[in-house]
């Protein structure tokens, strides 16, 4: 069974008293139950490591080359000056991901720097960011990709994972609000699940809020990704089939595909998000003033739309509201539109998982039934 080392540095012992306004109460020792029935879920072993001493951390890191499958680091403040942390990881060649539990890019400008270099770093998304981390880990074993860039900016790169003899790509666009701490890692299970059911897939990233994105930026980049597609890969147009989730999957619609979109859990009419303050404060960040035409941003006041698309909503969803999605597919019918709605159950995030019911609507359209390799 794949094993993986949980390393939490400097005064994580205190999780869940320390500053909870900003690492919240989950205390150290039910962030490791938690990972460890979460480990359970991906058929892992996962063991648990903390200390507060810079010396034990790098032993700990050096120590576990050939005992591991690979690593979730949490060095807490070291990662902003420990050369011999940052020199540890270079040193050891089984994956490290490192974690932060707070959005160290929206505080203090000395945490944004860090001195640990080539890894895949995730923060801002709260004690279950060590899940992501893990998720990450194993999907890179299982499935490795190919990273193409798609533009010059270091964001406008994708995964690429080809199948010999596939008929079609797939296109992934990943949610989490245009937010920058969110990225395409969370649409990473999905992809890897197509690509064991014979269907290639590129995994995009883009710019976002925080990091040079939002309206058009983000927009624009995923036009672009979708433009050079038959020039990277050698997919036509009619071969790309184009998949969004949340965020993605509003950018998925406003792209105008005209071949099969596939859009999970979608904004619909940005206007009505915009004024009605969905997601907080999301859509006033995304849509600054002056604001542009709706036609240019807004997939409800694109209509009609060119090519197929799908939407799969949920009314348990807390997030994205379907009756937008449902007022969206009614006006998309009366405008000779071809756009489908299925409705499934469970929340927003079950969405990202392969075995949930939403995921099995989407394989279902795709015609993928059979079982993955």
């Amino acid at each position: 069974m794949p094993r993986y080392l949980v390393i939490n540095g400097p005064h994580l012992d205190r999780l869940g008293t320390r500053e909870p306004e900003i690492y919240g109460s989950t205390t150290l020792p039910d962030l490791e139950r938690d990972l460890s029935q979460f480990a359970a879920r991906l058929s892992i072993e996962v063991s648990m490591f903390q200390s507060n001493r810079e010396g034990d951390i790098v032993e700990a890191l050096t120590g576990a080359e050939g005992g591991f499958d690979g690593i979730v680091l949490n060095p807490g403040a070291l990662t902003h000056y420990s050369r011999s942390l940052g020199d540890a990881v270079a040193a050891i060649s089984i994956p490290v991901v490192e974690v932060h539990i707070s959005n160290i890019l929206e505080r203090e400008p000395w945490r944004r720097r860090s001195v640990i270099e080539g890894v895949q770093r995730i923060y801002g998304r709260g004690v279950y960011g060590y899940r992501w981390a893990l998720r990450h880990l194993v999907n890179r074993v299982a499935a490795p990709s190919e990273p193409l860039a798609y533009g010059p900016l270091p964001d406008q790169v994708g995964d690429l994972r080809m199948v010999e003899g596939a008929s079609h790509l797939v296109v992934l666009l990943h949610g989490g609000l245009w937010r920058h701490e969110w990225t395409a890692d969370i649409t990473e299970s999905l992809a890897i699940d197509l690509w064991r059911r014979g269907i290639g897939t590129f995994n995009v990233e883009y710019r976002r809020l925080g990091l040079g994105g939002g309206f058009p930026e983000s927009f624009a980049d995923v036009a672009t990704a979708l433009r050079k597609i038959a020039d990277l890969t050698g997919f036509s147009a009619d071969q790309v089939i184009l998949l969004g989730h949340s965020a993605g999957a509003t950018m998925a619609l406003w792209a105008q595909h005209p071949g099969l979109t596939i859009a999970l859990a979608p904004f619909c009419d940005l206007v009505g998000a915009r004024a009605e303050g969905v997601a907080g404060d999301t859509f006033s960040r995304l849509l600054t003033e002056p604001l542009p035409n709706p036609s240019e941003y807004s997939p409800a006041h694109r209509l009609p739309r060119a090519g197929r698309a799908v939407l799969v909503a949920s009314p348990f969803d807390r997030l994205v509201p379907i009756d937008p999605i449902r007022a969206y597919a009614e006006a998309s019918a009366r405008q000779q539109s071809a756009v489908e709605l299925l409705e499934s159950d469970g929340g927003h995030f079950d969405m990202l998982e392969p075995s949930s019911t939403s995921w099995g609507l989407v394989i279902d359209v795709l015609g993928a039934r059979k079982a993955p390799v």
